[in-house]
């Protein structure tokens, strides 16, 4: 048997029984069968990195509520695949590919992460009972998908985390992928920096992988998912430099959460100190309604507040943030609100859209202040202007 890499003896060292929440003081005994049966339906793992970044003596820790299973998620309302992945795989035709744009195709290659965000839109692919169902299964058949479509310009291999994957097997992946003409840029959407950065430190053969295969009119961009100042250490500033050096473009999408990141001073913090780390801060996104993660929403109301708070004390390189709601019609950008007749009211733009028709569009609605959603918002669902073409 091979002998395990420094990061793969760190990621076999992860918590991941509800017993060792209990052993900490995090859950009561009364808790425990409850948060066994949630850690059944969708499971919790908490690398030792980040277990350290964690204060253990305070309930409400921010990351401490990423990543560990609350007595909250007993409530099931909500979707299990709210931006409709299920159609866009069926639209390629191939398992583990998806395409919601022309340009872009989207890759599944692994159903397991790091740590498992407890807000995860994608916490279908880790149950038991449909694990691995959405995963790619055929690379030869997803490339040739691709090939025949030359408008797919870019990839995003995204998951479960992609970084999971040994690099050995990641070289004979890349090597094809990039053996594709119309193919400019490979994405991969990853929290590898945010659980586990000595995935990049420890392993030079990866970053010389990743210098290999990105090139000045190619690149290679990794999407981050940074929702917390905390997350930001030495570790991961060397671990970002080492990926810089190796030309890998570094971005971060964020997600508005109750009781991580529902503060604008945390965000203006979080959004500056990433511009300066050269990690661009991208989008972020209103949370959606995914099952068991009800008690991370914020209504729009209150997000459109938090967001123009924060970036009036960004600077320039940090303002390129975008407010997104992902919606099964596309990107819906957040542009902001004002008062109408005592009213207040939210404007919103088709930043991309299944119905290219859409794209660009702008739209307003009254805001009430229990909409959480675009759904939530008066007339939308009777908006001319929504209906296909």
């Amino acid at each position: 048997m091979a002998e395990l890499s420094k990061w793969q003896v760190e990621l076999k060292n992860s918590i991941r029984k509800p017993a060792d929440l209990l052993a900490r003081g995090m859950i009561r005994e009364s808790e425990l069968a409850a948060i066994e049966k949630i850690h059944e339906y969708f499971p919790f793992s908490i690398t030792p990195y980040y277990a350290g970044l964690i204060n253990w003596d305070n309930p409400n820790d921010p990351l401490l509520r990423i990543v560990a299973p609350s007595i909250d998620e007993q409530d099931r309302s909500g979707s299990l695949d709210v931006s409709g992945e299920a159609e866009n795989t069926q639209n390629t035709g191939e398992e583990g590919t998806q395409m919601k744009y022309p340009s872009t195709v989207l890759m599944l290659p692994i159903p397991v992460c790091f740590a498992y965000c407890r807000f995860c839109f994608r916490k279908r692919l880790f149950n038991p009972e449909v694990k691995g169902e959405e995963i790619l299964k055929n690379l030869g058949d997803a490339l040739s998908f691709i090939k025949d479509h030359p408008s797919v310009n870019n990839i995003l291999l995204t998951g479960g985390d992609p970084l999971m994957i040994k690099t050995s097997m990641l070289r004979k992946f890349l090597r094809e992928i990039r053996k594709v003409p119309h193919v400019k840029i490979i994405r991969f959407g990853t929290r590898v920096l945010t659980f586990l950065p000595s995935r990049i430190t420890s392993d030079p053969e990866l970053l010389d992988l990743l210098k290999e295969i990105s090139e000045h009119d190619k690149r290679v961009y990794f999407v981050n998912h940074f929702n917390h100042p905390n997350e930001l250490t030495e570790e991961v500033g060397k671990a970002s430099d080492s990926l810089i050096k190796s030309g890998v473009i570094l971005a971060n999408q964020s997600v508005f959460l109750r009781g991580v990141n529902d503060s604008p001073e945390i965000l203006r913090d979080l959004f500056n100190k990433l511009a300066a780390w050269g990690i661009t801060p991208y989008y972020i996104f209103q949370c959606k309604f995914i099952k068991g993660s009800g008690h991370f929403r914020i209504p729009l109301i209150e997000s459109c507040d938090l967001f123009d708070d924060a970036t009036r004390g960004l600077n320039g390189l940090a303002k390129r943030v975008k407010f997104i709601m992902a919606h099964f019609s596309g990107k819906i950008e957040v542009l902001g609100t004002e008062m109408r007749s005592g009213e207040r009211w939210i404007f919103l733009k088709y930043h991309q859209a299944r119905n290219e028709a859409l794209i660009g569009k702008v739209l307003s609605f009254p805001l009430p202040e229990q909409a959480y959603w675009f759904d939530d918002l008066p007339g939308v669902n009777t908006d001319p202007r929504l209906q296909r073409s």
